[in-house]
């Protein structure tokens, strides 16, 4: 019976920048410029200790349609190590890397095979002369490729036929946070004549369906809050023609954290300090060894609300929590503290109370329950600030969403100053 073993990956984007990060912390700018150059070198490296037959890489390889040099290089002497190992490499392209993008001619080694965008192309794996697999393929002709890919696969039939995996970077549907480009749908993966299909595109990994197989990796290396916590790829193991095992193995050189706390059982501020401090050293033990980047929310109900809602509190708390890290190798950056907490006092017994503070509550109420209240005080109150050239060239356009966080914090600061007015 033929056994063999494929590693499934998929937006490398090498040479990604992580601009709001280094420009936040210039002495961690180096670690990260490297980040996706070294997790590439960690998934080659894998792929080789694993004795993997074939290394699968559904779209996004390269972050820039002008690939840089640097990543070119890169990705050839990555690709050329797996050769040294017998190791195939199968890829397409995805929106970020079109094959109409500009590139510098750098020369591939002789075991990777890019499939072309005119139509699903199949090239057959073998094992010193014997079939094991047919891998099928398409790429990207341009940045917004509006062809349903997966719609050009071959339909099913009842023939016999080699172990089959459809490679392709696409949008299944309709995945939100992600560019509609090359959209499908289940339905067009289970008429195709494939047994795994390896996609590329969404970030977050998901087996989506295990009859057929459809799966994304996600992305090897978080770049954003957006993308936090492990990131790697799947280990896929095959024999006699069906899909034994589906593992995920992170592959991420650093790793993006948000951390909950919650103010209620915290009296003072030293003690929420500690419990956040404790949480990092959780977060590194739970990590591995790897830099790590993180983010603190602070929700829940309690009596600190009054004291964090003041200005530079919350700043003076995340420079002393930083403290605790600075000496850390691999590092911890703390990038930021976000509030999300509410006072003691339930907001809609407030409202329903007598006095200022009920009104300006049931007022703000009345606010954020109408869209067209909203816009009409960015139209007549905001707009006189943020529309002006120098503030909005700063921070971009006002969304909904940004208004109404303007109105929580106000909430607050309100409730802070008018309570003790109304007791």
């Amino acid at each position: 019976m033929t056994t063999f073993s494929f590693v499934h990956a998929a937006d490398i984007h090498l040479d990604s920048p992580f601009a709001g990060i280094t420009a936040s912390a210039p002495h961690i700018r180096e670690t990260l410029i490297q980040a996706s150059f070294q997790a590439w070198r960690k998934l080659v490296e894998f792929c080789i200790d694993e004795r993997t037959d074939f290394l699968l890489l559904a779209g996004d390889i390269f972050d820039w349609e002008d690939r840089s040099v640097r990543a070119q290089l890169a990705f050839r002497d990555g690709c050329a190590r797996l050769a040294d190992h017998g190791i195939q490499v199968f890829a397409v392209h995805g929106n970020h890397d079109p094959i109409q993008g500009r590139y510098a001619a750098v020369e591939l080694t002789e075991n990777v095979y890019v499939f072309g965008s005119n139509g699903p192309e199949t090239r057959v794996v073998e094992r010193q002369g014997s079939p094991m697999a047919a891998v099928s393929g398409i790429s990207y002709q341009t940045r917004e490729e509006k062809r349903n890919l997966a719609s050009l696969f071959p339909a099913r039939d009842s023939s016999p036929r080699l172990f089959s995996i459809g490679l392709v970077h696409a949008n299944l549907g309709g995945a939100t946070g992600h560019a509609p480009y090359a959209p499908c749908t289940m339905s067009d993966l289970v008429q195709a004549s494939i047994d795994y299909w390896a996609l590329g595109h969404v970030h977050q990994r998901r087996v989506v369906s295990e009859a057929p197989y459809v799966v994304y990796p996600g992305n090897i290396q978080g770049r954003s809050f957006i993308e936090q916590g492990e990131r790697g790829v799947y280990l896929v193991h095959v024999r006699a023609g069906a899909v034994t095992d589906v593992d995920f193995r992170a592959m991420d050189a650093v790793r993006f954290l948000v951390l909950d706390i919650s103010i209620e059982p915290h009296g003072s501020v030293d003690s929420l300090v500690q419990d956040m401090a404790n949480a990092v050293y959780k977060a590194l033990d739970d990590n591995g060894d790897r830099p790590l980047i993180c983010r603190f929310t602070l929700s829940g109900r309690g009596a600190l609300f009054s004291q964090l809602i003041k200005p530079g509190v919350v700043e003076q708390i995340l420079d002393n929590v930083r403290e605790y890290f600075q000496d850390k190798d691999p590092f911890v950056w703390l990038e930021n503290i976000r509030t999300q907490c509410l006072p003691l006092a339930d907001i809609m017994d407030l409202m329903e109370s007598d006095g200022l503070l009920a009104r300006v509550l049931r007022d703000m109420a009345e606010v954020e329950d109408s869209p067209l209240a909203l816009s009409d005080l960015a139209e007549k109150v905001l707009s006189p600030l943020f529309g002006r050239r120098l503030v909005s060239g700063a921070i971009g356009k006002l969304a909904e969403k940004d208004i109404v966080d303007m109105l929580d914090k106000a909430r607050n600061l309100c409730i802070d100053l008018l309570e003790q007015e109304d007791a």
